[in-house]
């Protein structure tokens, strides 16, 4: 069995925030944590955080940093309502 390491596992999830900004309007926060190190590699805040987004945010992260084995997706409870 492969023994996990850097790079092995991350996670991505987004979360809304509970504060807004100086106009009042909400955002939301993406969150990429490499699991074995605990380094955040990305937050990104922004109003909105599409698919197209955060696909780009993790292809500008693979460009410095090897590809994880796997991804984990944790969207929050904002996503199930």
């Amino acid at each position: 069995m492969e023994m996990p390491g850097p790079d092995t596992i991350g996670t991505a999830g987004q979360t809304n925030s509970s504060d807004a900004s100086s106009d009042g309007r909400r955002f939301r926060i993406l969150t990429v944590v490499d699991d074995f190190t605990r380094e955040c590699l990305a937050l990104v805040a922004d109003t909105l955080l599409s698919g197209q987004r955060v696909a780009r945010e993790l292809d500008a992260i693979a460009k410095v940093r090897c590809l994880p084995l796997s991804i984990v997706s944790d969207n929050g409870t904002d996503r199930s309502k």
